[in-house]
């Protein structure tokens, strides 16, 4: 797959490296004048003659090569991805898509209903048979009831020891 979608990428490329070099961000001079080459930066040892409309290129330093090896020579990438760059710069429809991420990972219905469970059993393990304090101030004491032993957070709340625990 990826060597036949590079091959198919430089056969959509040819002739039109003049337009996708600028479209990735690297600067050529004019059809076969030196200039600064966009890897190393010298001044005057560029040159960009696109033979054969395959963006060929030679550096007195860097190297020589065609227009997916310039793209290569420049980002560090290697063949594939800078194919890939290619065929988005050209909109071509086969260029690999990046999958889109949801904006949240949903939690699935069953594990929600575990993460409740849990919490709630971690939240009565805590608790003791007893009279809530609150409700003994409203006239509603000597009814014995489940109470929080010490401070319980839930929901980004703080329950005081002695809250009530429903079962």
């Amino acid at each position: 797959m990826s060597s036949q979608f590079v091959s198919e990428t430089l056969q959509a490329a040819r002739g039109r490296w003049l337009h996708i070099l600028p479209a990735l961000g690297i600067t050529v001079p004019d059809n076969g004048k030196h200039g600064a080459c966009p890897k190393c930066g010298g001044s005057d040892r560029f040159r960009f003659d696109d033979q054969g409309g395959r963006g060929t290129w030679i550096c007195s330093q860097c190297s020589h090569g065609d227009g997916l090896d310039l793209i290569r020579l420049v980002s560090g990438n290697g063949a594939f991805q800078a194919a890939t760059e290619v065929a988005k710069a050209l909109a071509l429809p086969n260029a690999p898509q990046e999958a889109i991420k949801p904006a949240r990972n949903e939690i699935p219905e069953e594990r929600k209903k575990a993460m409740v469970a849990k919490a709630y059993h971690a939240l009565l393990a805590h608790c003791s048979s007893g009279e809530n304090s609150y409700l003994a101030d409203k006239g509603l004491s000597g009814h014995s009831q489940s109470i929080t032993q010490d401070v319980h957070k839930t929901g980004g709340m703080d329950f005081p020891a002695g809250s009530c625990c429903y079962r």
